[in-house]
């Protein structure tokens, strides 16, 4: 049986596998979205990708997942024929894209980082700041 600080680490992946399972999950959705019409969105699932390395690998790889994201998203859009009836509608609804990215981008880095704080200071002695009794176990199984 596995005690409950062992069950939340196997959901935290290494940095390769996490930027590995991103890209394959990312050119399943590309493939996906090109086979699609346009009209079927699917920004969730480009999100989803973006969450998956920003928290596994840091904000940067999250930065380039999200560019990435966006401009396939302009490509196909171009290359499949926006179905807007102006051009600029289409430049809209990417940039919006764009922007949520980016925002889920920032949330993300952002929620890491409070979390990797919050983890550490429940290993320290708020007094002192030496290591408490959890911080003192794990210490001694590493």
């Amino acid at each position: 049986m596995l005690d409950r600080q062992t069950k939340i680490n196997i959901y935290v992946l290494s940095r390769p596998a996490a930027i590995a399972i991103g890209f394959a999950i990312f050119t399943l959705v590309v493939a996906t979205d090109y086979l699609t019409p346009y009209e079927l969105n699917l920004t969730a699932f480009y999100l989803f990708v973006i969450l998956l390395v920003t928290w596994n690998c840091g904000w940067r790889w999250g930065l380039g997942f999200s560019v990435l994201s966006f401009a396939i998203s302009l490509a196909l859009g171009n290359l499949t024929g926006n179905p807007y009836s102006e051009p600029v509608y289409f430049y809209i609804d990417t940039a919006t894209r764009l922007i949520s990215y980016l925002v889920a981008l920032a949330l993300t880095s952002q929620l890491k980082f409070q979390h990797e704080r919050e983890k550490d200071s429940a290993r320290l002695d708020n007094l002192t700041g030496i290591a408490n009794q959890k911080g003192f176990y794990e210490a001694l199984s590493v």
